[in-house]
């Protein structure tokens, strides 16, 4: 019994590895994530707390 159900296995894997490597020949490629870069994150709100922060680079 052991040894039929590793057969079986053996032969999926072996379809699945045929299928996988049939699939990456394929000339198409499916679009990928791209990121692009955004504006620099300086915020347009107002110090509402009041609060002092030490800048160590110049603007």
């Amino acid at each position: 019994m052991k040894q039929r159900n590793n057969q079986k296995k053996d032969k999926l894997t072996k379809v699945i590895v045929e299928i996988f490597h049939k699939n990456r020949k394929a000339g198409d490629t499916i679009a990928q994530f791209k990121p692009h870069k955004t504006a620099c994150n300086e915020s347009t709100m107002a110090n509402v707390l009041d609060r002092e922060f030490k800048q160590t680079e110049s603007k």
